[in-house]
């Protein structure tokens, strides 16, 4: 799911709920953009519940869920970045991360 910016409004282009492996194209690191020869990469989508509910029947204690409107890499044109070197949407409209804490009970 990518949105995009049309007329001053947010778009999505993508679908939240989908089902099946991503797989792309990468020719550059996860972390810092550095580049590398191309290479395939796969990715699974989960929702945010998906995600909860997995780590619950993992018998792990959710304790924090946290969205944040900010990304550590630029996923899109739309993105610009901030003092602190986050990427974020203009207005901050959608969470673009989130954070997770979970104990073993």
């Amino acid at each position: 799911m990518s949105p995009a910016g049309v007329d001053d409004h947010l778009e999505v282009t993508g679908r939240y709920f989908r089902e099946g492996r991503g797989e792309y194209e990468v020719t550059e690191t996860y972390a810092d953009s550095r580049p590398l020869p191309p290479h395939p990469e796969s990715t699974w989508p989960f929702t945010v519940g998906e995600l909860v509910t997995a780590l619950a029947t993992a018998g792990l204690r959710v304790t924090r869920v946290r969205e944040l409107p900010v990304d550590v890499r630029q996923r899109n044109p739309e993105l610009v970045q901030d003092q602190d070197g986050f990427w974020r949407l203009p207005g901050d409209p959608l969470p673009l991360m989130l954070t997770l804490t979970a104990t073993i009970p």
